[in-house]
């Protein structure tokens, strides 16, 4: 096979990769009273900066997951198990949330994150605001 050649499929390897987008899933919070318009509008925002961070950083967003919360919501951790058991089930390694704090409300949460994080190393937490994490980096 000639340089030119195997200099043709190395670039068109590349080509492949650079078109082929990861999967993502976007988890978006927002609590506060949930008949103000703020709320609302607020989430609706996020939303669009996470769309606009998946398409500038490479990423299919597949499934959307939308939680309205009052402050104090008990069922903070649970939703958040289902969307990760959902992500397990369909093979989607790549979580996207505006911050942190959208995903954090106590250390249990965030053992459930590393936890989930651990179980595989494809797993990734992305925030549209600044922070990537990875099993290695928590």
């Amino acid at each position: 096979m000639s340089s030119a050649s195997i200099f043709s499929n190395i670039t068109k390897i590349k080509e492949n990769n650079m078109n082929t987008k990861q999967e993502a899933i976007i988890y978006s919070r927002v609590s506060g009273e949930l008949d103000n318009p703020n709320v609302i509008e607020n989430v609706l925002q996020q939303e669009n900066d996470m769309l606009k961070y998946a398409e500038l950083n490479n990423l299919k967003v597949v499934s959307q997951f939308r939680f309205l919360n009052s402050t104090g919501d008990p069922l903070h951790q649970i939703r958040l198990l289902n969307v990760l058991g959902y992500m397990q089930v369909t093979g989607i390694h790549v979580l996207l949330c505006y911050e942190l704090s959208r995903l954090f409300r106590d250390v249990k949460h965030l053992e459930i994150i590393k936890d989930w994080l651990d179980s595989d190393k494809k797993n990734e937490l992305r925030t549209a605001t600044r922070t990537i994490l990875s099993s290695t980096i928590i």
